[in-house]
């Protein structure tokens, strides 16, 4: 079964930076879930924060070898720029759905309250995945963003979904 993992980053699982104000996490899973399903697509999307889940409600980190297993079912990955986005290296780049698509959130162009978003303007993964066959975009955060309260534009994220998701027919 393939899947579109969204990468969450928000309190508690993440500790620091870039973390998602969690309202407009609670909105950007909405806009993939709609988008997916607009566009017909038979993928089921995972909400990935580092954890999972045991028969008796606990959490713990999730183990080296499921995150494998999951992030290789993934035909696309979405989120913030950090250590989950880096999973996209586990991502089959063999497969039908050619090539694997992600969708960076990373600190832009803007002059933000956040010295430390001014610093890293673009910082982000696509130098990492210079020539691996990945349909990667990124989208900027939201000039509003701080380091522990972030927000990207849910209108430009809904058109890039729908560019990623869109069903060519032949």
């Amino acid at each position: 079964e393939k899947v579109v993992v969204y990468h969450s980053r928000v309190v508690p699982q993440a500790k620091h930076g870039r973390i998602m104000d969690p309202e407009h996490n609670g909105h950007i899973i909405e806009i993939i879930r709609r988008s997916l399903e607009r566009n017909g697509r038979p993928e089921r999307l995972v909400v990935y924060d580092g954890t999972t889940l045991a028969d008796d409600g606990s959490t713990s980190s999730m183990p080296i070898l499921e995150q494998f297993k999951l992030f290789r079912s993934a035909s696309a990955l979405i989120g913030t720029h950090g250590t989950g986005l880096a999973n996209a290296v586990w991502m089959d780049v063999r497969s039908n759905e050619r090539p694997a698509k992600v969708v960076e959130f990373t600190p832009g162009g803007y002059q933000y309250s956040d010295d430390a978003y001014n610093f890293n303007r673009y910082r982000n993964y696509v130098q990492n995945y210079w020539g691996l066959p990945y349909d990667y975009h990124h989208i900027a955060f939201a000039p509003n963003s701080t380091d522990d309260r972030t927000f990207i534009d849910l209108e430009v994220l809904d058109v890039v979904l729908d560019g990623l998701f869109k069903q060519v027919v032949s």
